[in-house]
């Protein structure tokens, strides 16, 4: 009886009070369904990017010159020693790594690519022959550059799926085309697949040629030493269980080639995609958590 009678008393208290009930009650349904959609939101974005990061390649290590965690090159105090062709030649050598499969090499910038009068700002990736093999990266249209390309230092580009979508706005077919890379006329050989945003920004505004053609003709940078520098180094690994091994054996390789003191702090970086990722999820887990927060809040004031 004490039951039913405090039910009595609750329905009159909210008839009693229609709006303030009415009120309670929208305060408490928001706040679940803002936990509930904000925690879902995070879990989503959380998801996203690590398929984006899974996109990047297959058993992946990325050998950039610098600590990361010094900031960018442009911010350091201290020049940073870049990374060179002989580099990647060295990490893909069996016999003093032999666990890389495969090894590429790829030279950023930012360039000028136009047609018919329009002009658009992109990276340009001046990349070897075999980057789309190591960057399980395959062409909508075309194919990428081969080795005699490379070896023939041939003006020959492909552009990325927003270049191509804003030099040919209609649609048309881009193969044998021809667009200027800062003034210099290159013929279109291909489109690469959409890749959407990563690390280094949105990879599907971007251009790609062969490596030596950028040197000889357009991106003339060298190290000290007179040796073309190159932005980043991507080594395949045959077994992703071997990465740890691989990273370690590269760590040594490229310190003994730097000339690198025993005690002294390692001037490149080796980072894998599970790194990358292991860093991204952590960020991105405690804004799950951050927004879930906020949302159990409103919900405690809406049940107050």
């Amino acid at each position: 009886m004490k039951i039913i009678e405090a039910m009595r008393i609750a329905m009159r208290a909210l008839a009693a009070n229609k709006l303030r009930s009415i009120l309670t009650m929208l305060g408490i349904i928001i706040g679940v369904g803002a936990v509930i959609a904000l925690m879902s939101i995070g879990r989503g974005v959380e998801k996203y990017v690590t398929d984006q990061f899974a996109g990047l390649g297959s058993n992946l290590l990325f050998i950039a010159p610098g600590q990361i965690s010094d900031g960018p090159p442009t911010l350091r105090a201290n020049p940073v020693k870049s990374l060179t062709l002989a580099d990647m030649q060295a990490i893909g050598d069996p016999s003093l790594v032999p666990d890389v499969t495969d090894v590429a090499a790829d030279f950023q910038t930012r360039a000028t690519v136009g047609r018919n009068g329009k002009d658009v700002t992109v990276q340009a990736s001046a990349t070897t022959a075999n980057y789309n093999t190591v960057r399980t990266w395959n062409t909508t249209e075309g194919t990428y550059f081969s080795q005699l390309d490379s070896d023939e230092r041939q003006r020959v580009v492909l552009l990325g799926a927003d270049t191509y979508a804003e030099l040919f706005p209609n649609g048309e077919y881009p193969i044998d085309q021809i667009v200027q890379v800062n003034g210099m006329n290159f013929r279109v050989i291909g489109v690469m697949e959409s890749k959407g945003g990563g690390p280094g920004g949105n990879l599907d505004k971007s251009i790609f040629m062969p490596l030596t053609t950028a040197q000889d003709r357009l991106f003339k940078q060298k190290n000290p030493n007179g040796e073309y520098k190159v932005t980043v180094i991507y080594a395949s690994i045959d077994d992703a269980d071997n990465i740890p091994l691989a990273q370690d054996e590269i760590t040594q390789l490229m310190r003994e080639r730097r000339g690198i003191k025993y005690l002294d702090q390692d001037d490149f970086s080796i980072i894998s995609q599970n790194d990358l990722i292991a860093v991204f999820g952590d960020i991105l887990g405690a804004l799950t958590i951050f927004l879930g927060a906020i949302a159990a809040i409103s919900l405690l004031v809406g049940g107050i």
